[in-house]
């Protein structure tokens, strides 16, 4: 029995070290995601995350898109949503060159985060804000149960803008952003911010 046990053990430890490394060696999770995509003539901009936290992140509350049981109702949806999508970003500050500028709204869509939708590219970010599952969802009461995923636009910009975008009324504790960048349909960079209150991005040219 010396000899079966034995192996066992050291298999039970490298299994163990092994599993320690594999923990180890994943990436720390990201809270939000935006993706910038540059183009001649107008700047794509499509954010991601969980509702309760993009929402911190806009200053905004709840209501904004529930109804009155406080509850998201995914029927609504088939009347449109860019006028929420507009209303979450009021307070938010954009400057394009400088000067102060508006971003239009696309879209605004809400999954439940078992619906793993992928959110890494401008093409990612068209699909998410476009997949409406107005008809086939019960509503929700619980944002922190939801992905939250909105489509914006601004006209006119030029590829080479310098883009400041500021969130002045962000309610944040450490929250990581995950900032994707793409030029022409060609990626430039991803990066890791840390956002607190009154959080501030400079998207890479």
């Amino acid at each position: 029995m010396k000899y079966i046990l034995y192996p066992l053990a050291i298999i039970a430890v490298s299994a163990l070290s092994w599993a320690t490394l594999v923990v180890q060696a994943q990436p720390a999770k990201d809270d939000l995601t935006l993706i910038v995509s540059r183009d001649e003539g107008y700047v794509e901009f499509y954010i991601q995350g969980s509702a309760d936290l993009v929402l911190e992140l806009l200053g905004k509350r709840p209501e904004e898109i529930t109804d009155k049981n406080d509850a998201v109702d995914f029927a609504s949806f088939q009347n449109g949503t860019w006028k929420t999508a507009d209303r979450l970003i009021d307070q938010l500050k954009v400057h394009l060159d400088g000067n102060g500028d508006v971003l239009e709204a696309m879209s605004l869509m809400l999954h439940p985060k078992s619906d793993l939708i992928p959110f890494q590219t401008p093409t990612d970010g068209q699909f998410a804000v476009s997949i409406c599952n107005a008809l086939s969802r019960e509503p929700v009461s619980d944002l922190s149960t939801l992905n939250l995923f909105a489509g914006y636009i601004l006209v006119p910009a030029s590829k080479s803008s310098a883009i400041q975008i500021s969130f002045p009324n962000a309610n944040l504790d450490k929250t990581f952003l995950r900032l994707i960048t793409y030029t022409q349909g060609q990626f430039l960079s991803s990066k890791r911010l840390r956002l607190n209150n009154h959080a501030t991005i400079n998207i890479p040219t």
